[in-house]
């Protein structure tokens, strides 16, 4: 690793120099920084962020750069109110967005929908290695009226850089650092025909030690190594059609190991086994085997505009196949050293997705915009698993299909009322087989539902500078037919497992603001969102299972719909008080709160409370009338995610010579006191903080760039999470548990060296 920072540090000194002697003095001029607005795509259209009514946090592909971002969940870094996790099953993503947490081993449609390129994607497919993006936009708030499919929480949209029709451009990047991590990404641009045909290629190769834990049982290192790439055709024949259509493709391979820490430690008094001792600041787990995982992905996405008589017609659609492979320990608490219990799922995952819009090009009667459309999403998801023996296979099928409509209104130059429309017709297939008995554990199931959401708002300018809003919206989330019980059903399992479709209302009131002379930028929102049957995915609670022997004690993670509400603010400020000194400072509140809601539980002694006390199968039944599991009345938080937190990115520039400028530039991240998960004593996070830190020169025209950087600069050691029971060992008639429990924590202090030449358009 040494040698590979030192070549690149050799490469950087050659590449300073070439460019130096390269530039021309004309290009001076463009060293000072822009005060043009961000233009964003949040309504489906090219408008000013300022413009928007509605909260936009947009990440720049500059950003993404200078900041060193490379994983797609390191977005969260930059924007307050933000969770974003992929686990190590390879197929699991967990996020929170204004107060509401989503993790997507619970089946039912996301809280935040995700879109590349405009089009639908599974959100999965983004949490891996990010290149050659030209805008990242997260869009708070319910969605769904203009943009694909419902979502209560708001929308995430990654657009890709296009190529240039005119000139050649490019650029290559690479990174480097001091605990094994290799980023190497690059792209050409190249016009075919000059003005109306070109052709863009990136690709990236990334390799890093994942989250560094390793097993005290195996001498293996984690990894993760991706290698990907992406083709983009631009044609424009004529001024008024435009299309692009985008290739994409990505292999990884990856080996993990679930982190633990000892029991002891969060609850005194637990019982100690001859393991050693670990704490979460360690990075150990005890495992004989690892998480691996084998993927491939591919992504076709194709965007077409016709303008003709003052109206557009946009059509957008995207193909997507993922195959995975993931091999899971089921010996988790290592009670049978020298062997590992495994789980071995193949995934098959097909996405289709289609949609048609005309809207106004240009205003009818002078005040009216309208937009209407068509959407049509389909996905196919088959599982062949192979758990320590048995043989399961499962089908899921989703087809979506909307008619949507908007229309806005401008009343004069200054008040604009917009309104809209959704219908949806909703389609769902699932089943679930015993492979060597040819059994439908769960037999053949389809659901229908037609759901309508609607969205309104108004906003008016007193000044040129400053701009208020209100709006209000309503989304809808259909209920996922949990599968994994294979008992018969029981009241409160058929209420835990079939759950019903959920429905909120949203309310937000704010205002978008430019002062001293467009060198400062404060937006203010306000939001309240009533959930009625949000779908709520509780932790692990033991079950009575009926097995070949009979009954038997089991875990899983059952689902509820309880009643919730969420209110929150949110703040953006940009303060430019030089050329050389820009400070950007965001800060998301949002307490979600469920309020008197029946979920599955842990609940020993019977008094209708969450415990943490042994649980058997006499006090299941006990506690629930004979049931198979018991249930709880719950008032309690919503979200995983702390409430509020605050992000900071300052940086100061300053001319070396006249071809070099020097940088500084931070990135700063507080997250207060969290009790993490409400049903779980033992797992909140003290406050913290995480501080990364950039060094370097560059070009005064952004060409090139040679930075030093410390990502959490000052070693901060959180543990994030912890579970309340020891690791069970599965594959045999009942659980067998440990003296461990999982955990996971922030990530080590990180030292490299990056180094970026683009060229060209760019």
């Amino acid at each position: 690793m040494k040698t590979a920072i030192r070549w690149l540090a050799s490469a950087s000194i050659l590449m300073i120099s070439a460019a130096a002697q390269a530039q021309a003095p004309e290009e001076q001029a463009a060293s000072s920084v822009s005060n043009e607005d961000i233009v964003v795509t949040a309504r489906r259209k090219d408008e000013s962020l300022q413009d928007v009514p509605q909260v936009v946090n947009a990440v720049t592909g500059a950003a993404i750069e200078k900041l060193n971002i490379q994983k797609f969940e390191d977005i969260q870094t930059v924007v307050p109110g933000l969770s974003l996790a992929s686990g190590s099953s390879g197929t699991s993503t967990r996020l929170s967005l204004r107060g509401v947490t989503y993790d997507s081993f619970g089946s039912a449609p996301p809280t935040v929908e995700f879109y590349m390129n405009d089009a639908t994607i599974f959100g999965t497919l983004l949490f891996q290695s990010m290149y050659d993006i030209g805008q990242i936009e997260v869009l708070r708030g319910p969605q769904g009226t203009l943009r694909g499919r419902a979502a209560p929480s708001g929308s995430i949209t990654v657009t890709t850089r296009r190529a240039d029709l005119f000139d050649v451009g490019g650029y290559v990047n690479g990174t480097a650092t001091d605990r094994g991590g290799i980023n190497l990404n690059a792209a050409i641009g190249v016009p075919i025909i000059k003005g109306a045909v070109a052709l863009r290629l990136a690709g990236i190769v990334d390799q890093n030690d994942y989250d560094f834990v390793k097993s005290v049982n195996n001498g293996t290192s984690p990894f993760s190594n991706s290698r990907g790439g992406r083709a983009s055709l631009r044609i424009e024949p004529s001024d008024n059609i435009t299309a692009n259509i985008t290739y994409q493709y990505l292999d990884r391979q990856q080996k993990a190991f679930p982190g633990v820490e000892s029991m002891v430690i969060s609850q005194p008094g637990a019982a100690v086994g001859t393991g050693p001792f670990l704490r979460a600041a360690d990075r150990r787990g005890i495992t004989d085997g690892a998480v691996t995982i084998d993927e491939q992905q591919q992504v076709l996405n194709g965007q077409l505009t016709w303008r003709f008589a003052g109206q557009r017609l946009d059509y957008v659609g995207s193909l997507t196949f993922w195959d995975s492979k993931t091999s899971t320990p089921q010996d988790l608490a290592n009670l049978i050293p020298g062997t590992e219990l495994r789980q071995n799922v193949e995934t098959d995952f097909q996405t289709r997705s289609n949609e048609v819009r005309l809207s106004s090009d240009e205003r009818l009667f002078n005040f009216l915009d309208y937009t209407i459309g068509v959407f049509d999403f389909w996905n196919r998801s088959t599982n062949d698993i192979d758990n320590v023996g048995t043989l399961i296979d499962t089908y899921q099928r989703r087809h979506e299909r909307s008619f949507f409509g908007n229309l806005t209104a401008h009343l004069g130059e200054n008040t604009e009322i917009s309104g809209g429309i959704r219908k949806i017709t909703f389609k769902s297939a699932d089943r679930m087989t015993l492979t060597a008995f040819g059994i439908d554990l769960l037999p053949y199931v389809e659901r229908k539902h037609t759901p309508t959401i609607y969205n309104a708002s108004i906003s008016h300018r007193f000044s040129d500078d400053f701009m208020v809003y209100a709006s209000t919206g309503s989304s809808w989330r259909a209920g996922p037919l949990t599968l994994g019980v294979f008992r018969p059903l029981t009241p409160n399992l058929d209420r835990f497992l079939n759950i019903r479709p959920e429905k909120s209302k949203s309310y937000e009131v704010g205002f978008k603001s430019t002062l001293l002379d467009r060198r400062l930028t404060l937006n203010v929102s306000a939001f309240h969102q009533d959930f009625d049957g949000y779908i709520y995915r509780g932790a692990p609670v033991n079950y009575v299972n009926l097995g070949r022997t009979g009954e038997s004690l089991n875990v899983f993670n059952f689902q509820a719909n309880v009643p919730a509400k969420v209110n929150g603010v949110e703040v953006e400020l940009a303060y430019k008080p030089s050329d050389r000194f820009n400070l950007s400072a965001s800060f998301a509140y949002a307490k979600g709160k469920i309020k008197n809601g029946e979920i599955a539980c842990n609940d020993s002694d019977g008094d209708g409370v969450p415990d943490t006390g042994p649980v058997t199968i006499g006090s299941i039944k006990a506690a629930s009338g004979g049931d198979a599991v018991a249930a709880c009345s719950v008032t309690q938080r919503l979200s995983y995610a702390p409430n509020w937190s605050l992000v900071l990115t300052p940086e100061y520039n300053a001319p070396i010579t006249e071809r070099v400028s020097g940088f500084v530039r931070g990135l700063f991240s507080y997250y207060p006191d969290n009790p993490n998960d409400p049903t779980n004593a033992f797992d909140s996070v003290k406050a913290y903080s995480l501080l990364n830190l950039y060094l370097g020169i560059r070009d005064p025209d952004n060409a090139w760039e040679v930075s030093l950087f410390a990502k959490n600069l000052l070693n901060t050691k959180r543990t994030l999470t912890r579970g309340d029971r020891p690791q069970a060992t599965f594959g045999v008639t009942n659980p067998a548990y440990g003296d461990y429990v999982s955990a996971t924590y922030t990530r080590p202090r990180e030292f490299g060296v990056n180094v970026r030449y683009a060229f060209g358009s760019r």
